[in-house]
């Protein structure tokens, strides 16, 4: 009789044992589906251009003390994201004289004609007049002072192209931490003066004053600009 109790609690225990095995759990399992990591943009639109293709200025035949058509220069934050805004100014020397005989006549009156240097006649540009209109505000504001601040490195109270190419890259904020916030634009209309040709040169000084000189006639520079917006620290 043991025996056959044994045997059948045996039984029971294997059956058990097989029950436990193929039992299967209930489960629920959710997705979510779709996620994204995805970076935002910087972008910069001027004037209206994007990529910017066109010219920021033309000047043509420009006579000594002759303050140039003031010109206007929009940045606009078409990205996703904050950024700082510089520009940065270069030259190379452009001499092109409309009349090769009249070049070799100045020049056998004057050996030194048509050999000022890009940073020389680069230096007789000055910045004459600043006006900043920031994002829908609807008002200029005079920014001059804040480039003198900036640039004016020779203290003379202007601000020369060959100045600001030694400034480069320049920063239109007010501070080095003043972003162009996503959306926004600057607008700056900026007048430039070709300075006396007697006046001495900021680089090298070598125009004696009251003394004629033609060095700056047929002489400039093919100038470019370079607007750069980067990512807010």
């Amino acid at each position: 009789m043991k025996k056959i109790l044994f045997s059948l609690m045996t039984l029971v225990l294997v059956i058990g044992m097989v029950g436990a095995g193929a039992f299967a759990y209930f489960s629920d399992v959710e997705e979510s589906t779709g996620n994204v990591f995805q970076a935002g943009t910087l972008d910069l639109a001027v004037n209206g251009e994007n990529p910017w293709v066109s010219k920021a200025f033309t000047f043509y035949d420009v006579k000594p003390c002759e303050e140039l058509a003031p010109f206007d220069i929009t940045f606009k934050n078409v990205g996703q994201n904050d950024g700082i805004l510089t520009f940065s100014i270069s030259y190379v020397e452009n001499d092109k004289p409309e009349d090769v005989e009249t070049w070799f006549e100045f020049s056998a009156a004057n050996d030194s004609y048509w050999e000022m240097g890009a940073n020389k006649f680069a230096s007789l540009v000055y910045v004459k007049a600043v006006k900043h209109e920031y994002c829908s505000s609807g008002v200029w504001r005079d920014d001059l002072d804040n480039w003198k601040l900036g640039m004016d490195g020779n203290g003379d109270g202007y601000v020369s192209l060959y100045e600001m190419m030694l400034a480069s890259p320049i920063q239109w904020g007010d501070t080095p931490t003043d972003p162009l916030p996503a959306g926004d634009w600057s607008t700056f209309r900026i007048t430039f003066h070709l300075g006396d040709s007697l006046t001495p040169f900021q680089v090298g000084g070598d125009i004696v004053l009251g003394v004629p000189d033609n060095r700056p006639q047929a002489d400039g520079v093919d100038v470019t600009v370079t607007a750069t917006l980067t990512q807010v620290p």
